[in-house]
């Protein structure tokens, strides 16, 4: 794995206030696998009037560096150090799918740098290997073969069945000199795809995370059953959980209005 130090700052966005409010900390937000900082940009938008939001792209997603592997710790470890380069001390974190782990591994690794944490539809347990046919559909893919988005599209549409997968992927597409490539870095995320799905643990003599921590889940998502709330619990000792019935991995986008508001809430509550 690649030494930290050797990896240039990840790429972010910023949003709200220029300076966090006395007392209060700035919001970073992290994205799922394939992702980038602006698919969370509604609930930037409803941040924006009362903290100081950066939007993240994760390693080897987006507009940040790449390397050929990665692991939590390694995702950990580079979204820390970016806010080490900003002169931010502490952040609350509000991560969906692959950006909750995250989240959940810098609250374990590193407490100090952690206020409020937010884990949207995500458990800290191992998934299935459900990404493998949507990886070997995207591998497949001579981009060259393609002259217009809408061709891909259609190409995609016959080969994948959700219409959420399918824009996700399409905004990774970009123009270049030599024609399309990909923003994320697909080699990479196939290789590290393993360590990904995987569990999040305590670190070597680590403690339980004691920040207030919310597990906020969309009541038709198959991401977060009853069962994940016992291992979430020996993590986190200030955990809650909320669900938002009518949503489902998607939340912060199909209840979007809803999301926010729980977000909101749980951010400027002084009793957790």
């Amino acid at each position: 794995m690649k030494d930290i130090a050797s990896i240039a700052p990840l790429h972010y966005t910023h949003a709200g206030l220029a300076e966090p409010h006395a007392n209060e900390s700035p919001v970073v937000l992290l994205h799922g696998m394939l992702g980038m900082g602006r698919n969370l940009g509604a609930l930037a938008r409803s941040l924006a009037h009362a903290y100081s939001v950066f939007s993240v792209d994760l390693l080897n997603h987006g507009g940040s560096p790449r390397t050929s592997a990665m692991d939590f710790s390694l995702l950990a470890d580079t979204v820390v150090s970016l806010l080490t380069d900003l002169g931010i001390p502490k952040v609350h974190f509000v991560g969906h799918s692959l950006g909750g782990k995250v989240a959940m591994a810098i609250a374990l690794k590193y407490p100090e740098r952690t206020d409020k944490c937010i884990i949207a539809d995500i458990a800290p347990v191992a998934y299935e290997p459900e990404h493998n046919d949507l990886f070997a559909v995207l591998s497949a893919i001579d981009l060259s073969q393609f002259s217009q988005r809408a061709e891909l599209q259609a190409y995609l549409s016959d080969k994948l069945n959700e219409a959420a997968v399918i824009q996700l992927v399409l905004q990774n597409l970009e123009r270049s000199p030599t024609g399309w490539q990909w923003r994320m870095h697909l080699p990479a995320i196939i290789a590290s795809y393993d360590a990904l799905r995987g569990s999040i643990t305590l670190p070597d003599q680590g403690q339980p995370a004691s920040c207030p921590c919310l597990f906020l889940s969309g009541g038709r998502s198959p991401y977060w059953q009853p069962e994940y709330q016992a291992r979430a619990n020996a993590l986190f000792s200030a955990a809650s959980f909320s669900t938002i019935v009518d949503a489902g991995h998607w939340l912060h986008i199909e209840q979007a209005e809803r999301f926010n508001g729980e977000v909101a809430r749980f951010l400027s509550a002084s009793d957790h």
